[in-house]
Parts: structure tokens; C-alpha cells; sequence
């Protein structure tokens, strides 16, 4: 069985596991729309990696890049790269954006520049074009990749970078949590990180729900900057992938209600 569309949590795995034949394998593969698939592990090694473990504070295994990609992790940023040797290769183990070269990794967009510009790095000497996927992640000591979320949904705050998926996986946790989303929003001049929670269904907001959850927030060092807790009957999410939660469009309803 082959995955796509989001991570795939260990949940997730364990559960959909008991379904099939006991010599049946799920193979979690990663990629993107221009570069696909880039990596690939199966649940025997996931399972043993997660050691029955709900959270994902570290982000979410999706396994080793396949044969004939190159991948690489580099610093984070917003700019344009324009040539590889202006790319900042980050070390193993440290977070940074997932960038990939090979020949199923797509050389350009059709006529958009804005888009090549942002999201291709040419190499000379080799003549590589190498894509930046947008999403965030690191290395471990055995070559595997770790995603922690998309690149445009961090939350920078002036004391540290909030990532997606440790953030929510803190306060998944919590028993009356269907899900969670981290945005950013800007107030007095700071940008301020808000934890959005759908809950389990028949489960009602309160006041006590909030204090617990603000608790386990300050409990963890991976989400001990946030500080505010709003509450949404249902997320915005992709029409394909109900996983694919729109956190733009809740960062965008948020900032309307601090001002």
C-alpha cells in the first residue's frame, strides 16, 4: 500500500496496519507536485522508529531519498537563490528547507518566472536545476528525512521559529483534540503564535478545556511561546486532502479578531 497527499502519523499507521494481510507492506513515500516521489520507508521501520509514541515532536519520518535523487537541506529563507553555491547547506539534524535535484525533479515553470525565481536554483559547472519544495525538515544520522512542515506557515516570533507539525503534535495529545493548527499573527509589532483547536466531536469549549490546554503548551519547550487558544467547529481544508488544513485563511481570521 502507497500513501500520498500528507504525512502519515503513526496512528494513522498502527491503525490502517490491522486492516490488511500480515505480510502486506504501507509504503509512506514524500514528494511534490514537481518532484515526485523523492523519498520512501515502509511501516516495519516506521513502526520501530516510533516505538509506540503518539508525538511527533521532532517532526514525522518520511523515510530516504531514492535512488538517483539528490536532496539536500538548506538554510531557510524567503529570498531568491539564484546559483547553488549562494545556498547555505545545513548540517545533519538541523531544520532547514528540503531541496531536490534529479530527473523526475521538474527544470522550470511554463512561463512564470516569478516562480522559477523563487523556486529553482540553478548549479553551474553540473548545469543542475535544483527545486526548492517549500517544506521544512532535517536529516538524521541514517539519511532519513524528518518533515516539520511547510516553509510558508513557520511562525517566527523574536525569541524562536515555531514549526507545524511538532507544535500540533504537542497538543494532539490532549483527549478532546480532533486536531490542532498553528498560525502567526501580527500584534504590536510582533508576530505572536496562536494555536487554533478542533475538537473531538460532542466535546463543547470551555473555559477549563482552554486552561488545560494552555497548560500542556507551557509544559513543552516545543510550544511554550504560545500563549493563546481559539476554538473552530471545522478547519478550511484542501477539497482533495482533509489532512491539508488551510492555516493561511485561519491566520487571516485571527488577525481580524486582535484588532
Amino acid at each position: 500500500v502507497m500513501t500520498a497527499g500528507a504525512p502519515v502519523s503513526p496512528t494513522v499507521l498502527r491503525d490502517f496496519k490491522m486492516l490488511l494481510p500480515e505480510s502486506s507492506e504501507i509504503h509512506t513515500p514524500y514528494g511534490a507536485t514537481e518532484a515526485l516521489p523523492v523519498t520512501d520507508i515502509c511501516d516495519q521501520e516506521l513502526l520501530k522508529i516510533y516505538e509506540n509514541k503518539q508525538n511527533l515532536f521532532q517532526g514525522i519520518c518520511v523515510g530516504y531519498p531514492l535512488k538517483d535523487i539528490d536532496l539536500q537541506i538548506i538554510a531557510i529563507s524567503d529570498e531568491s537563490i539564484e546559483f547553488w553555491e549562494n545556498a547555505q547547506i545545513m548540517k545533519t539534524g538541523e531544520v532547514g528547507e528540503i531541496v531536490v535535484c534529479g530527473l523526475n525533479v521538474s527544470q522550470e515553470y511554463l512561463a512564470n518566472e516569478k516562480a522559477n525565481l523563487k523556486s529553482k536554483i540553478f548549479e553551474r559547472g553540473s548545469e543542475k536545476r535544483w527545486h526548492r519544495t517549500g517544506d521544512l525538515g532535517r536529516l538524521d544520522e541514517k539519511g532519513r528525512i524528518w518533515f516539520y512542515g511547510r516553509k510558508s506557515q513557520r511562525v517566527v516570533t523574536k525569541n524562536t521559529t515555531l514549526f507545524t507539525i511538532p507544535c500540533e503534535s504537542v497538543i494532539n495529545q490532549h483527549p478532546m483534540v480532533s486536531r490542532s493548527a498553528l498560525v502567526g499573527v501580527k500584534f504590536q509589532n510582533e508576530h505572536v503564535p496562536v494555536i487554533y483547536i478542533e475538537m473531538v466531536s460532542g466535546i463543547k469549549r470551555t473555559e477549563k478545556l482552554r486552561k488545560e490546554l494552555l497548560d500542556l503548551s507551557a509544559s513543552n519547550p516545543v510550544t511554550k511561546e504560545i500563549r493563546i487558544v481559539l476554538f473552530l467547529k471545522k478547519f478550511p481544508v484542501d477539497p482533495r486532502h482533509n489532512a491539508k488544513i488551510f492555516r493561511e485563511k485561519l491566520a487571516v481570521w485571527v488577525q481580524k479578531q486582535m484588532r
